[in-house]
């Protein structure tokens, strides 16, 4: 029925237990550009991309219209007040794409519309600040230490 009808793409995973769950994609470096092809067929509807940061905040990005025929590049900036770093080491945080979500407009069609997705891109800055005793700041590496280090205290208490 006509109104301000949604469609939300979430990628996902299957767990343990073989059920479907949510699983947002990755985004290394500190991203700037976020773009996408999208095939549209003419009707009045416009997409958003979500974005998650280090905090939980979901940060929604307008892409554009999808009042279009055929193939179309859209693209937006990710704005600079979307957090992508922490004060303390490791500084580096990345941000997650939750969904991509396809909106109507309300006094357009909602039936036979077909909307293609291709070539998800984010343009990021991959630069790291280096420092001496870097790669003791990496989350990996930490857990590595300190599960070693409990490890190590649990035989000796036996």
């Amino acid at each position: 029925k006509q109104g301000y009808n949604y469609v939300e793409f979430i990628p996902v995973t299957e767990d343990e237990e073989g059920n479907i769950v949510p699983n947002p994609i990755n985004i290394p470096g500190r991203a700037k550009q976020f773009d996408l092809w999208v095939w549209g067929s003419d009707f009045n509807y416009y997409l958003e991309a979500h974005l998650k940061d280090h905090r939980g905040m979901v940060h929604t990005l307008k892409l554009g219209s999808l009042d279009f025929v055929g193939w179309k590049n859209l693209r937006v900036e990710i704005p600079s007040y979307i957090p992508q770093s922490s004060d303390h080491v490791p500084y580096l945080e990345t941000l997650r794409l939750v969904k991509l979500v396809v909106w109507t407009k309300p006094t357009e069609s909602v039936q036979n519309c077909y909307i293609y997705f291709d070539q998800i891109k984010v343009l990021t800055d991959m630069f790291i600040d280096r420092f001496d005793g870097d790669g003791l700041a990496s989350p990996e590496r930490v857990q590595e230490i300190w599960s070693e280090d409990a490890e190590g205290q649990n035989q000796n208490q036996n």
